[in-house]
């Protein structure tokens, strides 16, 4: 990716951007669309899209143990970290992308 770039710190300046799209600004979008009733439907479609890219499942997990951990602080029940609902799907697709990566 690097190599379309005449110049490095283009590159550098560019794949932060990407990251910073499709780690904070995604999350933030999933996270409100999931809150909305009138686009929860689309969230639930786009979020698999979402997945396809590393930083949202960091975004998406760091989220998820801070949901917890108020959860938590305020006595509501809450499962094992790692259950497919809480970490086990952000882990498992971050997994999964870093196989596909670096294999």
């Amino acid at each position: 990716f690097a190599f379309g770039f005449r110049s490095p710190s283009t590159a550098q300046v560019s794949i932060s951007g990407i990251n910073f799209v499709t780690g904070f600004v995604m999350v933030t979008a999933s996270t409100v669309m999931a809150g909305l009733p009138e686009t929860r439907e689309a969230n639930k479609t786009l979020v698999w899209f979402y997945r396809i890219f590393p930083p949202f499942n960091l975004g998406e997990g760091l989220n998820v143990i801070a949901s917890e951990k108020v959860a938590q602080e305020l006595g509501l029940p809450t499962g094992s970290r790692f259950d497919w609902n809480i970490l086990g799907r952000p882990l498992t697709f971050l997994l999964s992308e870093a196989i596909i990566l670096f294999g």
